[in-house]
């Protein structure tokens, strides 16, 4: 038997080994050849795809930013609404209607109170009133003093405006609110700056309500949408004024008998109708609907914090 050396191994491997082989080169340089193109042709399929999908997402990014309708029964929509149109008896402040455009800026302490109060509780004001008074013979006769904390009244005016709003303490402010206290509505706040509160006497009754034959602005909103850009939400409004006298008869007492003017604008110059010598039961069926064509346009604008709450920015009323 022979044995196995490995100079044996090495000179068979050189006399017969593959990789002396030409045809064997061939077929790697071929599969190398195949190799390669398939990298190539999966690279290549991978950016196509890559660049469809992502062409794709890159259209949803932009379709988001364009704006959307949004239904008019929406909860934040209702919620927002309410807020600017925030009434006591019925009647609006009218801020938003004398001026072509508003801003939080042009609110003054007593408007942004208003405001701050239409989230007011009739548990927010606390009876102040020293027993010793309430036991007094004349207690009756002796309006009650109450108190509302000033981290409440800045909770509200956050609710409205949001945290950049300010307002003043050193001045006494008019308010009128949806509840009674002692049968009143009305009364003048006060600063107290050694509780950090406001307090008020409740000592009259705001007018309006049952009172208004017709409201003296006829209003309804129309639209509602979400700003892709900027996720400003945009509620438009359209409004009419009026303006409303009685008649009496020869002995001055008043009748059931009435003129009411309809105006497109606040300053009443633009007059779309007038309704003369009707009685109250027709004034009360005019509405908004009767007018939208001719009426204008109040646009508001409220923008969304970090928190995802919104506030008022800004409105427009315009005569479109």
């Amino acid at each position: 038997m022979r044995d196995f050396s490995f100079n044996d191994s090495m000179e068979e491997e050189s006399s017969g080994g593959y990789n002396q082989d030409p045809g064997e080169k061939k077929k790697i340089i071929k599969f190398l050849i195949v190799v390669v193109v398939a990298a190539i042709a999966g690279f290549s399929v991978y950016f196509i795809t890559d660049a469809l999908i992502n062409g794709n997402n890159k259209q949803t990014v932009v379709s988001s930013t364009k704006d959307s309708e949004m239904d008019l029964d929406d909860e934040m929509i209702v919620y927002l609404y309410d807020n600017v149109t925030y009434a006591v008896n019925g009647i609006r402040n009218d801020k938003f209607f004398k001026s072509g455009s508003v801003t939080a800026n042009d609110f003054t302490t007593q408007d942004k109170i208003y405001f701050a109060l239409r989230y007011a509780t009739e548990g927010d004001f606390i009876d102040m009133t020293s027993s010793d008074i309430e036991d007094t013979a004349d207690s009756e006769k002796v309006l009650k003093t109450y108190s509302i904390s000033n981290d409440k009244i800045k909770e509200y005016v956050f609710n409205f405006f949001g945290k950049d709003v300010t307002y003043t303490t050193g001045t006494p402010v008019n308010i009128a609110v949806n509840f009674a206290k002692d049968g009143y509505n009305a009364g003048t706040l006060n600063y107290d700056s050694l509780t950090d509160s406001w307090l008020v006497t409740f000592d009259s009754v705001s007018e309006g309500g049952a009172s208004m034959v017709v409201n003296p602005y006829l209003y309804k909103k129309v639209s509602a949408m979400r700003e892709g850009k900027t996720n400003n939400i945009i509620i438009k409004e359209k409004v009419v004024f009026t303006a409303i006298k009685q008649y009496t008869d020869d002995a001055g007492l008043a009748l059931d008998k009435y003129d009411c003017a309809v105006y497109k604008d606040y300053a009443k110059t633009n007059q779309l109708e007038m309704k003369t010598g009707v009685v109250a039961d027709q004034l009360t069926l005019l509405g908004i609907e009767n007018y939208a064509e001719n009426a204008s346009t109040v646009t508001y604008t409220f923008f969304k914090d970090e928190n995802d709450e919104y506030h008022f920015l800004s409105s427009e009323i315009t005569s479109e």
